[in-house]
């Protein structure tokens, strides 16, 4: 039975995934000081690809369970930026939850795992004025 959510938060400098169980609670957490600085650096994502594959192994190895018992992948920040492991484009302010649902980009990545992952755009204010200095 599917019961496990797992998310992905890819920021700048860290890249951290928790393992959520049916009920919301947090399970295990895995972390590596990898980010989208790395991308830019490298001129390459594939560190910031290994990185998130060692987190969730070492997830799956903590809890003790396989892919086949995770029935959601979640990755949001940075790892969707144009230096992550997928660009999606960010929405304007507001936005709601069809918007954000609607937008969400589900791809398999099966360098990193077997399930697909759900990328979801960040959200930027853009209220059409412009700073003069």
């Amino acid at each position: 039975m599917k019961k496990h959510i797992i998310t992905i938060d890819g920021g700048t400098t860290n890249t951290r995934c928790i393992l959520w169980d049916d009920s919301k609670n947090k399970l295990f957490e895995s972390k590596r000081e990898v980010g989208v600085r790395n991308t830019a650096i490298d001129g390459n994502n594939l560190r910031l690809k290994s990185a998130v594959k060692e987190c969730l192994d070492e997830l799956l190895d903590k809890a003790n369970i396989s892919f086949n018992e995770v029935s959601l992948l979640i990755a949001s920040g940075m790892i969707t930026s144009d230096v992550g492991i997928i660009e999606v484009p960010h929405l304007i302010a507001p936005a709601d939850l069809d918007l954000i649902a609607n937008s969400t980009v589900s791809i398999e990545l099966p360098e990193i795992c077997p399930l697909p992952i759900h990328f979801i755009p960040g959200i930027k204010n853009n209220d059409g004025s412009e700073i003069d200095f």
